[in-house]
């Protein structure tokens, strides 16, 4: 009888961990959602960014050390964030530039992370060469460290 309670067990145990599985399972494909929409809204909060700082610039509306200004102003408005506030915003500006005349790049480049097209912008030197790495780190789900390589 013994051994009859310990299979019984044993099958139970097994149907909890598949049931446990599953729960996991959500928990993981919960969470990649949320960080593929939460990437999402920054990549078009950065375009949105950039497409306004190349207007402005092209319409001889602010000079060169407006950038600078602005990248004062967000940080006494929103102390939280980190790093050279300037360089980030002449980065949002080259995404913009690097692609808003390429209708077919430019949704490409949108589903990457930043630090993705970071990568890219800074080591791709020709659209051939961006549009390759664009579509090999979407197509193959490269990390930003195998798309460094």
């Amino acid at each position: 009888m013994k051994s009859s309670s310990k299979a019984d067990s044993l099958r139970s145990f097994a149907k909890e961990q598949e049931s446990f599985s599953e729960i996991v399972k959500r928990i993981d494909s919960t969470r990649e959602k949320v960080v593929r929409t939460i990437n999402t809204g920054l990549i078009d909060l950065y375009w949105e960014i950039g497409h306004v700082i190349s207007r402005k610039i092209e319409a001889a509306k602010w000079g060169d050390g407006v950038v600078e200004q602005l990248a004062e102003f967000i940080a006494r408005t929103q102390p939280g964030l980190r790093g050279s506030l300037a360089q980030i915003l002449f980065r949002m500006r080259q995404f913009y530039d690097t692609y808003r005349s390429d209708e077919r790049v430019a949704p490409l480049a949108r589903q990457l992370s930043w630090s993705h097209n970071l990568v890219i912008l800074g080591q791709g030197k020709r659209a051939e060469e961006r549009e390759f790495y664009l579509r090999m780190a979407i197509g193959e789900q490269w990390s930003r460290r195998e798309l460094e390589r």
